[in-house]
């Protein structure tokens, strides 16, 4: 049985990412989002909220820091290393990015003022 327990700031850094994340699709799914008025199926509904529910605590329970609390719960940056600082940045490059498909999605569906639009498109090459 292969065993690997990963460091406390590693933990912390991990269950901050994903705490990041959270809060990000939750300010879309509030202030960016346009929703129909379609209805959602209550078993994508129940799986989201597990899985929202679980990761973290799947984080946590990989830790060595509470497993094992001879090291003390202490945050330190050094002890990070350069894949780990690419993978921060990659994290946060993707989410920048998914904010902005979100976003250019939201402003496909709606108008600014509710009203549904269609502009015929007047290019060079589409008169033809």
């Amino acid at each position: 049985m292969l065993t690997v327990l990963v460091t406390w700031t590693t933990t912390v850094l991990s269950l901050s990412l994903v705490l990041f994340h959270v809060l990000r699709r939750l300010w879309e799914s509030l202030c960016i989002s346009v929703y129909s008025d379609t209805t959602m199926n209550v078993f994508h509904y129940v799986v989201g909220l597990i899985h929202y529910a679980i990761l973290p605590l799947a984080i946590v329970c990989e830790s060595k820091g509470i497993a094992d609390n001879r090291y003390g719960l202490v945050f330190t940056t050094s002890a990070l290393s350069s894949m780990q600082w690419i993978g921060v940045a990659l994290f946060f490059l993707c989410n920048q990015q998914q904010h902005h498909i979100a976003r250019d999605i939201a402003s496909l569906r709606k108008a600014p003022d509710g009203m549904l639009r269609f502009l015929i498109p007047v290019k060079p090459h589409l008169i033809f």
